[in-house]
This record gives structure tokens, sequence and C-alpha cells, in this order.
């Protein structure tokens, strides 16, 4: 359905309009995921550095400022964030064993990142979307703790990356690229995916 879409030839208008509609609000974020504990933690219409990722293709992947290039004319990053605690059990006092153990709170960071890019033609979001996903691929092969998965591409136009920590659901639409990461959710493919795909929904 998408490819024939971005095989059109057009050219975003305006750009700053259309990276501000796009994002789903924090409450449709809340209501996708079933987690009302979500906050906004940021919005920012700049490529975030990834200085920490060893460089290479994942690197590329990771990085915004290298994942979406320079050529973009609108940019937009919104990251909601929510702790969920995991069950576990501790002794209330080192060595402390049987009615001595209290409940043990680890938390665990949930994030939602949503990226919204607008390029100034269909042609320039088709490379960059290919950029990344070549990116993607490179960096799954090299098998790097956290950064492994499974990568799937249902479409010319969607590529999804599964990691026991995270998914990634990249599409591109005309001329803009949405890419949505989901971490430490357990259902965290169904809801990148039904974010991006309520995303893409909205460009015209």
């Amino acid at each position: 359905m998408l490819s024939g879409l971005a095989c059109q030839s057009h050219t975003e208008p305006d750009g700053e309009a259309i990276v501000e509609r796009l994002p789903l609000s924090l409450e449709q974020v809340k209501e996708i995921s079933g987690l009302d504990k979500f906050s906004r933690e940021v919005d920012t219409d700049q490529p975030v550095a990834d200085d920490y990722t060893p460089e290479g293709p994942c690197r590329e992947m990771a990085d915004q400022r290298t994942a979406f290039g320079a050529n973009w004319t609108s940019f937009r990053s919104v990251a909601d964030s929510a702790d969920l605690p995991t069950g576990g059990r501790r002794p209330r006092n080192p060595g402390a064993t049987g009615d001595g153990a209290t409940p043990l709170i680890v938390p665990v960071m949930a994030t939602v990142v949503q990226n919204v890019v607008v390029y100034p033609d269909d042609s320039a979001a088709r490379e960059t979307f290919d950029r990344r996903v070549a990116a993607m691929k490179k960096c799954v092969e090299l098998n790097l703790p956290h950064l492994g998965g499974m990568i799937s591409q249902p479409s010319r136009d969607k590529v999804v990356l599964v990691n026991d920590g995270f998914v990634t659901v990249s599409l591109v639409k005309s001329a803009v690229v949405v890419d949505v990461s989901v971490v430490a959710l357990p259902d965290a493919e169904r809801v990148a995916s039904e974010i991006s795909q309520a995303i893409v929904e909205r460009v015209n």
C-alpha cells in the first residue's frame, strides 16, 4: 500500500507544520501502549548525537545525525518514558533469610521514541530510508552485545528490527521518514508498529 505512494513525485510544502502534527500525543502513546505512567521527556527539533555506540554501521543506525543525514528540511523527535517495576526479593539485611526478606523493586525504564523527518522530496526520503535499512542489516550482522536481533522488511517502505530489549520500526512515505523505537515493553513490536502506522496515515 505504501510503496505506490512512495513512488509519487511529491514535495512537502510546509515541513514545520508537518512535524508538528505527525507525532502522536502523549495520551495517544499511553492508549496504544496500555501504560498510563508515561511522561514526555524529550521534544526536540534537532537530531540527538550518540557517541557511545561503536563506530561503524551500528553508530550509523543509532546516531540520529548520521541515520537521518543533513539534507532534511524539518525534524522532530519526541521521547516518552516510564518506570516499570520488576519483581524480585532480597534480604532485609545482608545475610538475612526467611521472614527477613523484603520485596526488591528493580526499576526498568520503558521508552517510546518517535522520529519524524521531512525531506525536500520523495527521492531524498527514499535514499535516507534505504541507507538506514542497510545500516540496520550490517549492524545486526556484527552481533554486538545489546545491538543484535532479527530484521524483517515486509515491504520496500517498511523495516522492523526486533531486539531482546527494543524494537525499531522505520517507514518511508512520500517525503517523510518515520522511525519509532520502543524499549522494555513486553509487546514492543505491536506498540512500535501501531504508532508508526498511525503516524504515516497522517502523511498526505
